[in-house]
């Protein structure tokens, strides 16, 4: 497997949990076209009320482009983010896909 890259963002936001899933969903086309990125998953802890980002990206090239983007950078203002969030980049060096009839 080459060495794909992942981006985990987590944050606490002012708003409501239900309105930041709305605005994840309404943001999801956004996505859609943004080069070298695999997947994306919003994440939210009800226990301690933090949200967060994980995307995986085909190169590390592509994930610190990726970081640039204004779409990147909207993203404390859209969700209304208290202080900064907080930014983590992992290489994976593994990968376990479950086939869909275990």
């Amino acid at each position: 497997m080459k060495a794909q890259k992942a981006l985990i963002v987590r944050f606490r936001s002012k708003l409501p949990h239900d309105e930041c899933r709305k605005i994840a969903e309404e943001r999801k086309a956004e996505f859609q076209n943004v080069p070298g990125l695999i997947q994306k998953y919003d994440m939210h802890d009800r226990k301690t009320n933090m949200m967060g980002e994980m995307f995986t990206f085909k190169t590390e090239n592509h994930l610190n482009d990726f970081i640039k983007s204004e779409l990147f950078r909207n993203t404390p203002n859209i969700y209304k983010i208290e202080g900064e969030p907080e930014i983590s980049k992992f290489e994976i060096f593994q990968e376990l896909e479950i086939p869909a009839s275990a």
